[in-house]
Parts: structure tokens; sequence; C-alpha cells
């Protein structure tokens, strides 16, 4: 079942790439802006749903704030 508007991440907007920034550690939202920046730009995030994004960004080492 393809995931529905709602569960995707949008790399052109904005508040999302703001509000999953939020969802990090302060010493570490700079780091994840870049690499949320970088995987939009090499589309390797292309039609990825937020808990995907989510997945990458703790394999990548990045904890959210709990």
């Amino acid at each position: 079942m393809a995931p529905s508007d709602w569960e995707l991440f949008n790399c052109s907007e904005a508040y999302e790439i703001d509000y999953v920034v939020g969802l990090y550690k302060e010493s570490q939202r700079a780091d994840v802006r870049k690499y949320i920046k970088d995987k939009c730009a090499d589309k390797s995030i292309k039609n990825a749903t937020r808990k995907d994004l989510y997945d990458l960004l703790e394999k990548a080492g990045y904890a959210k704030v709990k």
C-alpha cells in the first residue's frame, strides 16, 4: 500500500525541514539540517516517508530529543 501524501516528507517545504530539525538535539540541528538538505539535493529521500527519514537520521547517529 502506497503511503498517503501526509506521510511523505516534502523537501520543497521549509516548514517540514524546520519541524524535523526541531526534533533533534540543539547541538545536532545544524548537522541534521545539512544532512536533510544533502539528501534532498541528491534525491535519495524522494518519496520517503517521515519514518524513513527518521530511520535514516538515526542510522547516521542523530538522536531525537525525548
